[in-house]
């Protein structure tokens, strides 16, 4: 009995070796595939190890992925029995770019140039969710939201989703 559990556990039919991925690009492709390999690394509780599909935790490696990439917005794992896992990813969608500064602005100033020093940028989506470093810009491609007296945090819902809607 010992035998045929440890054989379960451990054995190669049921550890994961392949990973899918889609909805990611070539090289985001390559940094999930990290991602979810050191997930899979070393063991759940003692004895069971991650990489055993039957323990292998979807809720778990969705966390670790969008915390370590904001970029994604959702991640659907699927575990295919005996040996693989599918991840499809959905990116966030650019709405705009957010600049933080200690000089005041009015509060709906949106896509306004100016000759400050340079501010902390990031690209948000449609929620308010800061998902990546950005320049500061200027023109009417892209719209630009000035805030005053926030700091750029990567991951974090920098604008309500009202003041957005009203853009």
């Amino acid at each position: 009995m010992l035998a045929a559990v440890s054989v379960l556990l451990y054995g190669p039919w049921l550890r994961v070796e392949h990973i899918s991925i889609f909805g990611a690009g070539a090289h985001d492709e390559i940094l999930i595939q990290r991602a979810i390999k050191e997930e899979l690394a070393g063991a759940r509780t003692w004895p069971i190890p991650k990489r055993n599909i039957l323990f292998f935790s979807a809720s778990m490696a969705v966390q670790t992925l969008r915390k370590k990439f904001p970029i994604i917005e959702t991640a659907d794992i699927e575990k295919k029995i005996p040996n693989a896992v599918h991840i499809i990813i959905k990116k966030r969608s650019l709405f705009g770019i957010i600049c933080f500064t200690s000089t005041p602005v009015d509060e709906f100033q949106a896509a306004v140039v100016s000759e400050r020093e340079p501010e902390p940028c990031g690209y948000i989506d449609a929620h308010g969710i800061v998902y990546d470093e950005a320049p500061s810009s200027s023109g009417y491609l892209i719209s630009k939201i000035t805030v005053e007296g926030h700091a750029l945090v990567i991951g974090e819902q920098a604008v309500d989703r009202k003041t957005i809607e009203q853009m």
